[in-house]
Protein backbone atom coordinates (compact mmCIF):
# COMPACT_ATOMS: atom_id res chain seq x y z
CA UNK A 1 0.00 0.00 0.00
CA UNK A 2 1.96 3.27 -1.26
CA UNK A 3 1.12 6.67 1.55
CA UNK A 4 -0.36 9.23 -0.12
CA UNK A 5 0.23 13.39 0.91
CA UNK A 6 -2.63 15.34 1.49
CA UNK A 7 -4.46 16.59 -1.59
CA UNK A 8 -7.11 19.21 -1.48
CA UNK A 9 -9.44 21.51 -3.64
CA UNK A 10 -10.79 25.00 -2.75
CA UNK A 11 -13.19 26.50 -5.31
CA UNK A 12 -15.14 29.32 -5.34
CA UNK A 13 -18.26 31.12 -7.53
CA UNK A 14 -18.10 29.31 -10.79
CA UNK A 15 -21.58 28.53 -12.01
CA UNK A 16 -23.93 27.49 -9.18
CA UNK A 17 -20.93 26.59 -6.86
CA UNK A 18 -20.50 29.74 -4.27
CA UNK A 19 -18.42 27.30 -2.61
CA UNK A 20 -17.34 24.21 -2.27
CA UNK A 21 -13.80 22.45 -0.25
CA UNK A 22 -13.07 18.75 -1.01
CA UNK A 23 -10.58 16.84 0.47
CA UNK A 24 -9.20 14.18 -2.11
CA UNK A 25 -6.49 11.92 0.63
CA UNK A 26 -8.22 8.79 -0.80
CA UNK A 27 -12.21 8.78 -1.18
CA UNK A 28 -14.70 11.29 -1.59
CA UNK A 29 -17.93 11.13 -2.14
CA UNK A 30 -20.66 14.65 -2.98
CA UNK A 31 -23.89 14.18 -2.99
CA UNK A 32 -26.65 16.67 -4.22
CA UNK A 33 -29.32 17.44 -6.50
CA UNK A 34 -29.34 17.67 -9.81
CA UNK A 35 -27.70 21.59 -11.82
CA UNK A 36 -26.02 22.18 -7.77
CA UNK A 37 -22.17 22.07 -8.80
CA UNK A 38 -21.02 18.53 -8.47
CA UNK A 39 -19.66 18.07 -11.76
CA UNK A 40 -18.43 21.72 -12.03
CA UNK A 41 -16.22 20.80 -9.28
CA UNK A 42 -14.91 17.75 -10.81
CA UNK A 43 -13.99 19.89 -13.83
CA UNK A 44 -12.28 22.32 -12.02
CA UNK A 45 -10.23 19.51 -10.08
CA UNK A 46 -9.60 17.77 -13.62
CA UNK A 47 -8.45 21.25 -15.62
CA UNK A 48 -6.22 22.48 -12.48
CA UNK A 49 -4.53 19.03 -12.17
CA UNK A 50 -4.40 18.65 -15.51
CA UNK A 51 -2.55 21.74 -16.70
CA UNK A 52 -0.55 21.93 -14.01
CA UNK A 53 0.66 18.40 -14.48
CA UNK A 54 1.76 18.84 -18.33
CA UNK A 55 2.44 23.11 -17.97
CA UNK A 56 5.90 22.79 -19.09
CA UNK A 57 4.34 21.01 -22.18
CA UNK A 58 1.82 22.94 -22.75
CA UNK A 59 3.46 26.43 -23.13
CA UNK A 60 6.40 24.76 -25.04
CA UNK A 61 3.93 23.88 -27.47
CA UNK A 62 2.58 27.38 -27.53
CA UNK A 63 5.61 29.05 -27.93
CA UNK A 64 6.48 27.05 -30.62
CA UNK A 65 3.71 27.22 -32.30
CA UNK A 66 3.96 31.00 -31.85
CA UNK A 67 7.09 31.30 -33.11
CA UNK A 68 6.02 29.54 -36.68
CA UNK A 69 3.32 31.83 -36.69
CA UNK A 70 5.89 34.97 -36.51
CA UNK A 71 8.42 33.01 -38.86
CA UNK A 72 5.60 32.81 -41.51
CA UNK A 73 3.57 36.00 -40.81
CA UNK A 74 7.29 37.82 -41.35
CA UNK A 75 6.88 37.79 -45.04
CA UNK A 76 3.69 39.84 -44.85
CA UNK A 77 5.21 42.26 -42.03
CA UNK A 78 8.70 43.04 -44.17
CA UNK A 79 6.56 42.50 -47.46
CA UNK A 80 8.94 39.87 -48.67
CA UNK A 81 8.16 36.74 -50.08
CA UNK A 82 9.98 33.55 -48.64
CA UNK A 83 11.37 31.25 -51.20
CA UNK A 84 8.99 27.91 -50.70
CA UNK A 85 12.81 26.13 -49.64
CA UNK A 86 13.35 28.23 -46.74
CA UNK A 87 9.95 27.90 -45.51
CA UNK A 88 10.28 23.84 -45.91
CA UNK A 89 13.62 24.26 -43.99
CA UNK A 90 11.87 26.16 -40.52
CA UNK A 91 9.05 23.51 -40.99
CA UNK A 92 10.89 20.28 -41.00
CA UNK A 93 13.96 21.42 -38.99
CA UNK A 94 11.09 22.34 -36.45
CA UNK A 95 10.34 18.10 -36.38
CA UNK A 96 13.87 17.58 -36.75
CA UNK A 97 14.79 19.80 -33.85
CA UNK A 98 12.52 17.91 -31.24
CA UNK A 99 9.81 20.81 -31.01
CA UNK A 100 6.94 18.65 -32.43
CA UNK A 101 7.99 16.69 -29.03
CA UNK A 102 7.36 19.75 -27.37
CA UNK A 103 10.73 20.01 -25.73
CA UNK A 104 13.07 23.00 -26.70
CA UNK A 105 11.43 25.68 -28.90
CA UNK A 106 13.85 27.75 -28.15
CA UNK A 107 15.76 26.21 -30.53
CA UNK A 108 14.45 27.82 -32.93
CA UNK A 109 16.23 31.39 -32.03
CA UNK A 110 19.72 29.58 -32.21
CA UNK A 111 22.16 29.72 -35.08
CA UNK A 112 22.30 25.85 -34.88
CA UNK A 113 18.42 25.55 -35.31
CA UNK A 114 19.58 26.15 -39.06
CA UNK A 115 22.69 24.08 -39.66
CA UNK A 116 22.43 20.53 -41.58
CA UNK A 117 20.28 21.41 -44.33
CA UNK A 118 20.68 18.72 -45.95
CA UNK A 119 20.19 16.29 -43.07
CA UNK A 120 17.14 18.09 -42.22
CA UNK A 121 15.95 16.96 -45.86
CA UNK A 122 16.56 12.68 -45.17
CA UNK A 123 14.75 13.44 -42.08
CA UNK A 124 11.85 14.52 -44.33
CA UNK A 125 11.98 12.11 -46.51
CA UNK A 126 12.77 9.13 -44.56
CA UNK A 127 9.72 10.04 -42.15
CA UNK A 128 8.03 10.96 -45.51
CA UNK A 129 8.67 8.32 -48.12
CA UNK A 130 5.55 9.40 -49.92
CA UNK A 131 7.27 12.63 -50.83
CA UNK A 132 10.04 10.65 -52.30
CA UNK A 133 9.27 11.66 -56.49
CA UNK A 134 10.87 13.06 -59.07
CA UNK A 135 9.45 16.55 -58.11
CA UNK A 136 11.12 16.28 -54.67
CA UNK A 137 14.17 15.89 -55.38
CA UNK A 138 14.04 18.64 -58.19
CA UNK A 139 12.96 21.10 -55.72
CA UNK A 140 15.94 19.40 -53.11
CA UNK A 141 18.88 20.72 -55.91
CA UNK A 142 16.99 24.16 -56.21
CA UNK A 143 16.92 24.69 -52.38
CA UNK A 144 20.33 23.51 -52.16
CA UNK A 145 21.39 26.43 -55.16
CA UNK A 146 18.75 28.54 -52.10
CA UNK A 147 20.74 28.07 -49.17
CA UNK A 148 24.44 28.36 -50.59
CA UNK A 149 23.88 32.35 -51.07
CA UNK A 150 24.29 35.09 -49.60
CA UNK A 151 20.69 36.08 -49.36
CA UNK A 152 19.81 32.94 -47.31
CA UNK A 153 22.46 33.57 -44.66
CA UNK A 154 20.92 37.74 -44.30
CA UNK A 155 17.41 36.76 -44.56
CA UNK A 156 18.03 33.87 -41.83
CA UNK A 157 19.98 36.73 -39.67
CA UNK A 158 17.55 39.04 -39.60
CA UNK A 159 14.79 36.50 -39.06
CA UNK A 160 16.51 35.04 -35.99
CA UNK A 161 16.17 38.58 -34.79
CA UNK A 162 12.41 39.04 -35.53
CA UNK A 163 12.09 35.70 -33.59
CA UNK A 164 13.72 36.85 -30.44
CA UNK A 165 12.31 40.38 -29.85
CA UNK A 166 9.15 38.41 -30.63
CA UNK A 167 9.62 36.00 -28.14
CA UNK A 168 7.17 35.94 -24.44
CA UNK A 169 8.32 34.64 -20.93
CA UNK A 170 7.34 30.83 -19.89
CA UNK A 171 5.19 32.94 -17.01
CA UNK A 172 3.41 34.87 -19.54
CA UNK A 173 2.64 31.55 -21.54
CA UNK A 174 1.75 29.59 -18.24
CA UNK A 175 -0.96 32.34 -17.77
CA UNK A 176 -2.52 32.04 -21.12
CA UNK A 177 -2.67 28.29 -20.61
CA UNK A 178 -4.04 28.15 -17.52
CA UNK A 179 -6.68 31.19 -18.38
CA UNK A 180 -7.70 29.19 -21.41
CA UNK A 181 -8.00 25.84 -19.68
CA UNK A 182 -10.13 26.99 -17.38
CA UNK A 183 -12.31 29.57 -20.00
CA UNK A 184 -12.34 26.00 -22.14
CA UNK A 185 -13.69 23.76 -19.48
CA UNK A 186 -16.66 26.14 -18.12
CA UNK A 187 -17.62 27.30 -21.95
CA UNK A 188 -16.43 30.78 -21.15
CA UNK A 189 -18.83 31.04 -18.35
CA UNK A 190 -16.21 31.96 -15.38
CA UNK A 191 -18.58 33.44 -12.63
CA UNK A 192 -21.30 33.11 -10.50
CA UNK A 193 -24.36 32.10 -12.48
CA UNK A 194 -26.31 35.76 -12.62
CA UNK A 195 -23.69 37.94 -11.31
CA UNK A 196 -20.60 39.27 -12.19
CA UNK A 197 -18.84 37.69 -9.77
CA UNK A 198 -15.47 36.22 -10.58
CA UNK A 199 -14.24 32.85 -9.44
CA UNK A 200 -11.04 31.49 -7.58
CA UNK A 201 -9.58 27.77 -7.71
CA UNK A 202 -6.93 26.63 -4.60
CA UNK A 203 -5.18 23.04 -5.20
CA UNK A 204 -3.51 22.07 -2.06
CA UNK A 205 -0.75 19.27 -2.74
CA UNK A 206 2.48 17.81 -2.23
CA UNK A 207 2.96 20.19 0.36
CA UNK A 208 2.34 23.13 -2.54
CA UNK A 209 -0.39 25.91 -2.72
CA UNK A 210 -1.69 26.98 -6.09
CA UNK A 211 -3.81 29.36 -6.48
CA UNK A 212 -6.19 30.96 -9.27
CA UNK A 213 -8.57 33.09 -9.50
CA UNK A 214 -10.04 35.75 -12.22
CA UNK A 215 -11.00 39.81 -12.21
CA UNK A 216 -13.20 41.55 -14.55
CA UNK A 217 -12.98 38.27 -16.51
CA UNK A 218 -9.30 38.04 -16.36
CA UNK A 219 -7.38 35.50 -15.26
CA UNK A 220 -4.45 36.59 -12.48
CA UNK A 221 -1.94 34.60 -11.35
CA UNK A 222 -1.69 34.89 -7.56
CA UNK A 223 0.97 32.47 -7.12
CA UNK A 224 3.69 29.99 -8.64
CA UNK A 225 2.68 27.24 -10.45
CA UNK A 226 3.07 23.89 -8.59
CA UNK A 227 4.43 20.35 -9.59
CA UNK A 228 1.36 17.96 -9.52
CA UNK A 229 2.75 13.92 -9.63
CA UNK A 230 0.40 12.02 -10.81
CA UNK A 231 -2.31 11.84 -13.46
CA UNK A 232 -6.16 12.86 -13.54
CA UNK A 233 -8.92 10.74 -14.94
CA UNK A 234 -12.51 11.87 -15.43
CA UNK A 235 -15.22 9.49 -16.23
CA UNK A 236 -17.99 11.44 -17.23
CA UNK A 237 -22.12 10.66 -18.54
CA UNK A 238 -22.58 11.78 -22.52
CA UNK A 239 -25.07 13.02 -23.85
CA UNK A 240 -26.50 13.45 -27.27
CA UNK A 241 -26.91 17.53 -26.32
CA UNK A 242 -23.59 17.94 -25.90
CA UNK A 243 -22.93 17.03 -29.77
CA UNK A 244 -25.35 19.15 -31.28
CA UNK A 245 -24.80 22.56 -30.03
CA UNK A 246 -20.72 23.53 -31.17
CA UNK A 247 -19.34 26.64 -29.80
CA UNK A 248 -16.13 28.28 -30.18
CA UNK A 249 -14.77 26.18 -26.60
CA UNK A 250 -15.67 22.87 -28.05
CA UNK A 251 -13.85 23.88 -31.24
CA UNK A 252 -10.74 24.85 -29.18
CA UNK A 253 -11.39 20.79 -27.53
CA UNK A 254 -11.31 19.70 -30.85
CA UNK A 255 -8.31 21.61 -32.05
CA UNK A 256 -6.47 20.01 -29.11
CA UNK A 257 -7.51 16.51 -29.71
CA UNK A 258 -6.51 16.75 -33.38
CA UNK A 259 -3.06 18.68 -32.16
CA UNK A 260 -2.21 15.55 -29.65
CA UNK A 261 -2.13 13.36 -32.92
CA UNK A 262 0.64 15.63 -33.72
CA UNK A 263 2.31 16.50 -30.44
CA UNK A 264 1.34 13.06 -28.21
CA UNK A 265 2.39 14.80 -24.77
CA UNK A 266 0.71 18.02 -25.54
CA UNK A 267 -2.98 16.91 -24.34
CA UNK A 268 -3.72 14.72 -21.29
CA UNK A 269 -4.58 10.94 -23.36
CA UNK A 270 -7.99 10.28 -24.11
CA UNK A 271 -9.79 7.09 -23.15
CA UNK A 272 -9.67 6.05 -26.51
CA UNK A 273 -6.02 5.43 -25.87
CA UNK A 274 -6.94 4.14 -22.51
CA UNK A 275 -8.78 1.21 -24.44
CA UNK A 276 -6.15 0.76 -27.18
CA UNK A 277 -2.63 1.73 -26.78
CA UNK A 278 -0.53 0.69 -24.37
CA UNK A 279 1.46 2.81 -21.90
CA UNK A 280 4.82 3.93 -22.84
CA UNK A 281 6.84 4.41 -19.97
CA UNK A 282 8.48 1.90 -17.80
CA UNK A 283 7.11 1.59 -14.29
CA UNK A 284 8.49 2.46 -10.92
CA UNK A 285 10.09 -0.47 -8.69
CA UNK A 286 6.95 0.35 -6.64
CA UNK A 287 4.25 -0.22 -9.53
CA UNK A 288 6.34 -3.62 -10.41
CA UNK A 289 5.74 -5.00 -6.85
CA UNK A 290 2.00 -3.97 -7.21
CA UNK A 291 1.14 -5.69 -10.30
CA UNK A 292 -0.01 -8.49 -8.77
CA UNK A 293 -2.78 -6.87 -6.58
CA UNK A 294 -3.55 -5.28 -9.88
CA UNK A 295 -3.82 -8.67 -11.63
CA UNK A 296 -6.04 -9.52 -8.91
CA UNK A 297 -8.51 -6.62 -9.07
CA UNK A 298 -8.92 -7.10 -12.53
CA UNK A 299 -9.57 -10.79 -12.05
CA UNK A 300 -12.16 -9.66 -9.46
CA UNK A 301 -13.97 -7.30 -12.07
CA UNK A 302 -13.75 -10.09 -14.92
CA UNK A 303 -15.66 -12.05 -12.76
CA UNK A 304 -18.04 -9.53 -11.57
CA UNK A 305 -19.11 -9.20 -15.23
CA UNK A 306 -18.35 -12.30 -16.61
CA UNK A 307 -16.06 -11.04 -18.90
CA UNK A 308 -13.78 -8.08 -20.29
CA UNK A 309 -12.76 -5.94 -23.41
CA UNK A 310 -10.43 -7.17 -26.25
CA UNK A 311 -9.01 -5.58 -29.20
CA UNK A 312 -10.02 -7.36 -32.60
CA UNK A 313 -8.66 -5.44 -35.59
CA UNK A 314 -8.27 -2.33 -33.68
CA UNK A 315 -12.23 -2.42 -32.31
CA UNK A 316 -12.92 -3.39 -28.89
CA UNK A 317 -15.22 -6.22 -28.47
CA UNK A 318 -16.72 -7.31 -24.99
CA UNK A 319 -15.50 -11.52 -24.45
CA UNK A 320 -18.45 -12.58 -22.87
CA UNK A 321 -17.93 -15.96 -20.90
CA UNK A 322 -21.74 -16.55 -19.78
CA UNK A 323 -22.24 -16.91 -23.87
CA UNK A 324 -18.69 -18.12 -25.01
CA UNK A 325 -18.64 -15.47 -27.43
CA UNK A 326 -17.71 -11.69 -28.46
CA UNK A 327 -20.59 -8.74 -28.37
CA UNK A 328 -19.61 -5.99 -30.05
CA UNK A 329 -19.87 -2.42 -27.82
CA UNK A 330 -22.79 -1.25 -28.77
CA UNK A 331 -25.07 -4.41 -27.51
CA UNK A 332 -23.30 -4.43 -24.35
CA UNK A 333 -25.41 -3.05 -20.97
CA UNK A 334 -24.67 0.58 -20.82
CA UNK A 335 -24.03 -0.25 -16.86
CA UNK A 336 -20.81 -2.49 -18.03
CA UNK A 337 -19.09 -0.26 -20.36
CA UNK A 338 -17.90 2.23 -17.65
CA UNK A 339 -16.74 -0.63 -15.13
CA UNK A 340 -15.11 -2.26 -18.40
CA UNK A 341 -13.31 0.95 -19.74
CA UNK A 342 -11.64 1.69 -16.25
CA UNK A 343 -10.41 -2.19 -16.00
CA UNK A 344 -8.55 -2.24 -19.71
CA UNK A 345 -7.04 1.75 -18.63
CA UNK A 346 -5.94 -0.10 -15.56
CA UNK A 347 -4.77 -3.40 -17.61
CA UNK A 348 -2.63 -0.91 -20.52
CA UNK A 349 -0.91 1.06 -17.80
CA UNK A 350 -2.68 4.31 -17.98
CA UNK A 351 -4.25 4.43 -13.92
CA UNK A 352 -1.68 4.13 -11.94
CA UNK A 353 -0.76 4.26 -7.86
CA UNK A 354 -1.60 7.92 -6.80
CA UNK A 355 -3.81 8.75 -9.49
CA UNK A 356 -6.90 10.57 -9.16
CA UNK A 357 -10.29 9.28 -10.89
CA UNK A 358 -13.01 11.09 -11.25
CA UNK A 359 -16.55 9.36 -12.00
CA UNK A 360 -19.46 11.27 -12.23
CA UNK A 361 -22.70 9.00 -11.53
CA UNK A 362 -21.05 6.03 -11.27
CA UNK A 363 -24.29 4.12 -10.28
CA UNK A 364 -26.28 5.08 -13.76
CA UNK A 365 -27.37 2.39 -15.70
CA UNK A 366 -26.76 -0.31 -13.13
CA UNK A 367 -29.15 -2.31 -10.74
CA UNK A 368 -28.93 -2.09 -7.24
CA UNK A 369 -26.96 -5.04 -6.81
CA UNK A 370 -24.14 -3.81 -9.58
CA UNK A 371 -23.95 -0.84 -7.54
CA UNK A 372 -23.02 -2.47 -4.56
CA UNK A 373 -20.17 -4.52 -6.26
CA UNK A 374 -19.11 -1.86 -8.12
CA UNK A 375 -18.86 0.43 -5.10
CA UNK A 376 -17.02 -2.88 -3.43
CA UNK A 377 -14.64 -2.70 -6.69
CA UNK A 378 -14.00 0.66 -6.50
CA UNK A 379 -13.26 0.81 -2.41
CA UNK A 380 -10.64 -2.18 -3.41
CA UNK A 381 -9.02 0.04 -5.84
CA UNK A 382 -7.93 2.96 -3.86
CA UNK A 383 -7.25 0.71 -0.90
CA UNK A 384 -5.04 -2.17 -2.87
CA UNK A 385 -3.24 0.56 -5.69
CA UNK A 386 -3.67 3.92 -2.92
CA UNK A 387 -6.02 5.04 -5.54
CA UNK A 388 -7.45 8.25 -5.06
CA UNK A 389 -11.12 8.45 -6.11
CA UNK A 390 -13.91 11.40 -6.36
CA UNK A 391 -17.47 9.94 -6.73
CA UNK A 392 -20.81 12.63 -7.70
CA UNK A 393 -23.67 10.31 -7.03
CA UNK A 394 -27.65 10.43 -6.61
CA UNK A 395 -27.98 6.73 -5.17
CA UNK A 396 -28.36 6.20 -1.86
CA UNK A 397 -27.51 2.35 -3.04
CA UNK A 398 -23.80 3.18 -3.63
CA UNK A 399 -23.09 5.75 -1.62
CA UNK A 400 -24.09 2.95 1.56
CA UNK A 401 -22.21 0.52 -0.12
CA UNK A 402 -19.56 2.63 -0.21
CA UNK A 403 -19.64 3.74 3.38
CA UNK A 404 -19.92 -0.16 4.72
CA UNK A 405 -17.17 -0.93 2.34
CA UNK A 406 -14.72 1.79 4.18
CA UNK A 407 -15.71 0.60 7.48
CA UNK A 408 -13.16 -2.08 6.58
CA UNK A 409 -10.12 -1.77 8.89
CA UNK A 410 -7.74 -0.81 6.11
CA UNK A 411 -10.07 1.93 4.99
CA UNK A 412 -11.06 3.63 8.48
CA UNK A 413 -11.03 7.31 8.17
CA UNK A 414 -10.46 7.38 4.28
CA UNK A 415 -13.66 8.12 3.72
CA UNK A 416 -15.15 12.31 2.90
CA UNK A 417 -18.52 12.54 1.93
CA UNK A 418 -19.96 16.26 1.03
CA UNK A 419 -23.91 17.22 0.42
CA UNK A 420 -24.52 20.09 -1.93
CA UNK A 421 -26.87 22.27 0.17
CA UNK A 422 -28.67 25.51 -1.35
CA UNK A 423 -27.90 28.79 -0.06
CA UNK A 424 -30.67 30.72 1.32
CA UNK A 425 -31.34 34.42 1.91
CA UNK A 426 -31.97 36.08 5.53
CA UNK A 427 -35.45 35.17 5.32
CA UNK A 428 -35.00 31.63 4.67
CA UNK A 429 -35.41 31.94 1.03
CA UNK A 430 -34.03 29.74 -1.97
CA UNK A 431 -31.21 31.14 -3.42
CA UNK A 432 -29.55 29.80 -7.05
CA UNK A 433 -26.65 29.07 -5.22
CA UNK A 434 -24.96 25.78 -3.51
CA UNK A 435 -22.14 25.53 -1.16
CA UNK A 436 -20.11 22.00 -0.31
CA UNK A 437 -21.47 20.77 3.23
CA UNK A 438 -19.25 18.53 5.26
CA UNK A 439 -21.18 15.98 6.58
CA UNK A 440 -18.51 12.89 6.73
CA UNK A 441 -19.97 12.55 10.27
CA UNK A 442 -23.27 12.44 9.87
CA UNK A 443 -23.60 10.85 6.40
CA UNK A 444 -27.44 10.41 7.14
CA UNK A 445 -28.25 13.72 6.09
CA UNK A 446 -27.68 13.04 2.94
CA UNK A 447 -30.03 10.22 3.11
CA UNK A 448 -32.44 12.32 4.63
CA UNK A 449 -32.18 14.36 1.55
CA UNK A 450 -32.62 11.61 -0.83
CA UNK A 451 -35.42 10.45 0.68
CA UNK A 452 -37.29 13.59 0.87
CA UNK A 453 -39.07 13.88 -2.24
CA UNK A 454 -40.84 10.47 -1.52
CA UNK A 455 -41.94 12.04 1.85
CA UNK A 456 -43.30 14.95 -0.16
CA UNK A 457 -45.59 12.79 -2.22
CA UNK A 458 -49.25 13.31 -1.66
Amino acid sequence: MCYLMFMEFEVHNVAKVREAKICLDRIAVVAGPNGSGKSTIAKGILTLRDTLRALPYYVAYKKASDLLKTFFGYQAKREVAFPSELSFVVHVRTLASGLAHIEQPELLCKESFWGNDEEVFNYFSGHYPARQTNQTTQDHETWLRWIACDDYTTLKKQILEWLRDSAHSDEAYGTFVISNAIKRVYCGQVNLLGTDTMPSFTLYETGAVFTAHFEDWKYIPSSDTMAVASDTYYLEPCHILDELEPNPYQEQELSLKRKRAHYGEVCTPSWWDFAFLQRDANPTMEEAQSQEARNALLRDLSRTLNGQLTEQNRTLVFEDRSVNGQIYIPNVASGMKSMALIARAIENGWIRERDLLIIDEPESNLHPEWQVRFAEWLVELSDKLGLRLLLNTHSPYFLRAIERFCGRESMIGKLHVYLMEQDRDAEGNALPTFFAQDVTDDIGEVYRAMAKPFEEIE
